[in-house]
């Protein structure tokens, strides 16, 4: 959502990272620029397993990026994908970490996700768990492409969420990860705003 994301080379440190480049769209608004940089640096402050970190953010040449830990292995919804529903003990297990990371994030920062959802959580070649993309949501919906498949209520009318969406989507992801399949296809086409 905020832009395009690249495998790159830290020179310094000698490391694979992954890079986040906000799209030139967002960009182009002062104020998407100002929440883009106190979202990250939030983030940054996030020092937990199951969360990836982020390193640094900064501007070059006019782009916006966001430099933060490459993830080697694959995301959730690869795995749904590759072997459909997962079995019960391998759910819980991803379960926990994702509860553990997610109440961390609440708890140290007031931080909710907004965005949990399987593409967003990824797993290492050791079977851990790493959430990406905690802390770039602002109260912002992040689901404008009209998928709207792990939104909670209060997101889908564009009300203020807090971490009862993380609850409500991560419940979705659980039922997908138990059964291969969503709950409901995440289609809306007129919700009834007030």
């Amino acid at each position: 959502r905020m832009g395009e994301v690249y495998k790159a080379y830290q020179e310094t440190l000698v490391r694979d990272v992954a890079l986040k480049v906000l799209d030139n769209d967002m960009a182009e608004h002062s104020e998407h620029i100002l929440q883009f940089f106190k979202e990250a640096r939030v983030a940054a402050r996030l020092n937990h397993p199951n969360i990836v970190q982020a390193y640094s953010v900064n501007e070059e040449g006019g782009y916006y990026y966001l430099v933060v830990e490459y993830v080697f292995g694959q995301n959730l919804r690869q795995l749904i994908d590759d072997r459909g529903k997962l079995p019960v003990n391998m759910t819980i297990r991803l379960l926990s970490q994702i509860a553990h990371a997610l109440d961390y994030a609440w708890t140290s920062e007031g931080l909710p996700h907004l965005a949990v959802k399987p593409e967003n959580i990824l797993i290492d070649t050791i079977a851990q768990i790493k959430i990406s993309d905690i802390g770039l949501a602002g109260s912002r919906s992040r689901f404008s492409d009209g998928d709207y498949k792990y939104s909670s209520p209060e997101q889908i009318l564009n009300l203020k969420a807090d971490t009862r969406a993380d609850i409500y989507a991560l419940g979705i992801t659980a039922y997908e990860a138990l059964t291969g399949n969503v709950p409901f296809d995440g289609n809306i086409k007129d919700v009834n705003k007030k």
